[in-house]
């Protein structure tokens, strides 16, 4: 029993789904554990009761107010560990958010339960959190059985499958005997119309999953039409078997690891790595590699040096689009240990995952940017693969950058940080300049292969007499693109056409008095999309039916101006005749399993040419490409952001390295209108760090990133005068702390002044160091009051400036 004499014990507790700030509770003497911070508990909040999470001791806790006891634990152990719960601080302290935004990312799902009803508590709370000892959801899965495995089919069934065209019996010859090898049939080039249709179904059932190794059993019945039967009797000639998974959104499949020799580079790299992991101290390292350069298998030899030990491992990339083919090749080398985080998950997938990862049954966790707060305790390795990508930016709520607080999280846990990229950030590459990073660089290709020859077309003063430079009516295609689109379809080869622009026309016109058809409730032109025939808003969806008259003048002359990917694909087929066609952007793949059906087709070879914008760009290893072509490649350099022509080079350098990760070389054409600028230079020479250095001495000239840190301070409402007044009262506020190391700019309109309805007007500080920052955050919240039809919105080291 406590002495009644001593004083109540205090915590501090954040409430979920309510307002801003912290409040002390009282803890009961029925409720005395050893560990309190890191758990949830329900308090009683204004008339209601509300779920808080416990973020520490409250030695002192308020004068003259009655102090409140806390009504229940709703959870046996924290939830969130004490590593996690630091980094929600430091992240709600940098990014001048209140701790219960910045511990939103690190609870799993459904952890806030609102306003429940205290008989209900205990049911809820199960549900929503599952318990330690929740059954994790599971899904059918079909994969392919393994060589070994095949080995015990009879000669009757092997037969049966060569009858039918699955496999082809031939000889072999292995230490000196003879011997009978089963191999996959190759598909005849021919038409295969004569073939039985059942049997034309069970191949192609058959060919996918040996492409795949392993799909849910309900996506297989997606992608091919009668694919029931054709699975009941491929199980029955024991080439297929069903199993039951967790659910973790992890369908790609795991193809035995391929015995991969390091070359000198690697080798180095990991030779530095391995011994900074051995101090056991904290320390980050930037490696940087060319497209191809074998990156990702120095992950994965430095996290198996940290499994021997006993230890976890953080695996973090910049898009859910590249989670699946990332995390199967973590799960070929390391298998069930290997937990998938990211929002594009189901919820029960998600609950499931994060689970596995809190109990330590998944000791290596692969995500998106929130899985940086996955429950893994003490990582030893933090990867950070693409650090360049602006995708690690979270743009609501807690607006965090993914790969800083990955380094943040490895000082804390005293792990190391590696932050992989072929073209690293300003910021990281200043990092590296001054010592805060180690610097590790593959200059070369894995097996001596040659990075792509880049051509540079040049679009300017196009005429007759320049055929090199000729374009098809649409000014989309050159002619030496489209022949040399001809020349790698003639060679079996595959192609990517590039072009960052969505749907079909960019801008509608009237052709009478040059009126745009605009968004009515964003600054920008609406795009058309002939699929679907509409016009749509890419910032806030809006969309409307096709145009017939123009709104402001009734002309019925419109004229469909500009291209994106739609129109590309349109093209393409009609200049490459025969060609397979397929496209790659957000409305083609608008989920990951349509996402994921188109890569796994180029990669059976069923596409000859793919049409995409930046998805096509990122993290692919395609063998058969050999071919990369860009389209308006200076399209985003006039944008009014600093960064866009380093997001040029990057994006360019990124997409051209899609080409000749095979045994043939590649090759890359740029068709452009501004060739001498410094971003499309650097890729003809794959010279990436000659235009970083240049764009660094520019930044430090004007005093931007990485020399400067940057807070966007951004306010909206729905009128615009009054929008413009607050932004200005709260600048004069600002203005007060103006002085040596800290400069403002604005206010003034954004670049996108009017989004979703609501008027922008942006201020911009500039300050030498993050105190200043974070002292002018500090400074903002006791500014004037602003009306509740405002809102401000405090973005620390913005990565969108429209």
């Amino acid at each position: 029993m406590p002495d009644a004499r001593q004083k109540p014990r205090l915590v501090e507790v954040v409430a979920l789904g309510g307002a801003p700030g912290s409040w002390t509770y009282e803890v009961p003497d029925a409720l005395q554990v050893p560990v309190l911070e890191g758990r949830r508990v329900l308090v009683p909040f204004g008339t209601g009761w509300r779920t808080g999470v416990v973020v520490g001791p409250c030695p002192h806790g308020p004068e003259q107010a009655r102090i409140r006891p806390i009504s229940r634990l709703l959870d046996e152990g924290p939830l969130l560990l004490p590593e996690i719960l630091a980094l929600a601080k430091w992240a709600a302290d940098y990014y001048a958010v209140p701790l219960g935004a910045a511990l939103r990312p690190a609870l799993p799902p459904n952890a806030e339960l609102e306003q429940i009803a205290q008989p209900a508590l205990t049911a809820a709370g199960r549900s929503a959190l599952g318990g330690a000892e929740t059954r994790p959801p599971l899904r059918r899965m079909l994969r392919a059985v393994d060589t070994g495995e095949s080995r015990l089919l009879t000669a009757a069934a092997i037969r049966r499958l060569e009858r039918d065209g699955f496999v082809r019996l031939q000889w072999e010859t292995a230490d000196g005997a003879a011997a009978p090898m089963v191999e996959v049939a190759v598909r005849a080039a021919g038409d295969d119309t004569a073939v039985p249709a059942h049997h034309r179904v069970r191949r192609a059932v058959w060919e996918l999953l040996l492409e795949r190794g392993r799909i849910p059993v309900a996506e297989l019945r997606r992608a091919v039409p009668g694919a029931g039967e054709a699975v009941r009797s491929l199980t029955r000639q024991g080439l297929v078997r069903v199993e039951s998974v967790p659910e973790d959104g992890g369908g790609a499949g795991q193809a035995a690891p391929a015995q991969v020799v390091p070359n000198p580079g690697q080798t180095a790299a990991l030779e530095r790595l391995e011994k900074a992991l051995e101090t056991g101290r904290a320390a980050t390292f930037l490696l940087e590699g060319v497209t191809g350069s074998g990156k990702t298998e120095v992950y994965l030899r430095l996290i198996a040096k940290a499994r021997a030990a006993g230890r976890g491992a953080l695996v973090l990339v910049p898009e859910i689009a590249l989670t699946p083919q990332l995390a199967a090749r973590f799960r070929a080398r390391f298998g069930p240990e290997v937990a998938v985080l990211h929002s594009g998950l189901t919820e029960r997938g998600r609950l499931s995952e994060w689970h596995r990862v809190r109990r330590g049954a998944a000791p290596i966790v692969v995500g998106a940017r929130s899985a940086v707060f996955a429950p893994l305790e003490r990582p030893s390795v933090i990867v950070v693969d693409e650090e360049h990508d602006g995708s690690f930016k979270q743009e609501s709520g807690l607006r965090y950058s993914g790969r800083d607080l990955a380094v943040v999280r490895g000082q804390l846990a005293q792990a190391l940080v590696v932050l992989g990229s072929a073209t690293p950030s300003l910021e990281t590459l200043q990092n590296a300049a001054t010592g805060r990073y180690g610097h590790l660089r593959l200059p070369e290709r894995v097996d001596g292969r040659t990075l792509p020859e880049v051509e540079i077309i040049d679009l300017r003063g196009r005429s007759a007499a320049a055929p090199a430079n000729a374009v098809v009516p649409s000014n989309l295609l050159s002619v030496r693109l489209l022949d040399a689109l001809r020349e790698t379809l003639s060679r079996g080869e595959q192609s990517i056409v590039f072009l960052n622009r969505r749907g079909h026309s960019t801008a509608v016109l009237c052709r009478d008095c040059g009126e745009v058809l605009r968004c009515e409730s964003c600054s920008v032109a609406m795009t058309w999309h002939e699929r679907g025939r509409r016009l749509v808003c890419h910032y806030c969806g809006a969309r409307r039916g096709a145009p017939e008259v123009c709104a402001a003048c009734g002309s019925v002359r419109l004229l469909f101006t500009g291209a994106g990917t739609e129109k590309l694909e349109d093209e393409l087929a009609r200049a490459v005749p025969g060609a397979r066609l397929a496209r790659l952007d957000r409305d083609s793949a608008s989920t990951a399993q349509k996402l994921d059906r188109v890569l796994c087709r180029f990669a059976r070879g069923e596409i000859d040419i793919l049409v995409g914008t930046q998805m096509v760009a990122k993290g692919h290893d395609f063998p058969n490409v050999t071919l990369v072509c860009v389209l308006l490649a200076d399209a985003a350099l006039n944008q009014p952001d600093f960064r866009s022509a380093e997001r040029t080079a990057q994006l360019l350098t990124q997409v051209a390295g899609r080409a000749g990760r095979g045994d043939r070389p590649g090759r890359v054409l740029v068709q452009t209108f501004a060739p001498e600028a410094p971003a499309i230079a650097s890729v003809r020479g794959h010279d990436y760090a000659s235009f970083a250095r240049a764009e660094a001495d520019e930044r430090r000239t004007v005093g931007y990133p990485p020399f400067r840190r940057l807070c966007l301070v951004r306010v909206d409402g729905e009128r615009e005068q009054e929008a413009e007044r607050i932004a200005s009262v709260l600048a004069r506020h600002l203005r007060e702390l103006e002085g040596p190391g800290l400069e403002l700019l604005g206010p003034a309109p954004s670049p996108l002044a009017r989004l979703r309805g609501r008027w922008r007007f942006q201020i911009l500080l500039k300050a030498a160091r993050p105190a200043l920052v974070a002292a002018a955050a500090a400074h903002l919240q006791r500014g004037p009051r602003v009306p509740d039809a405002v809102r401000v919105i405090v973005d620390v080291d913005p990565v969108d400036m429209l």
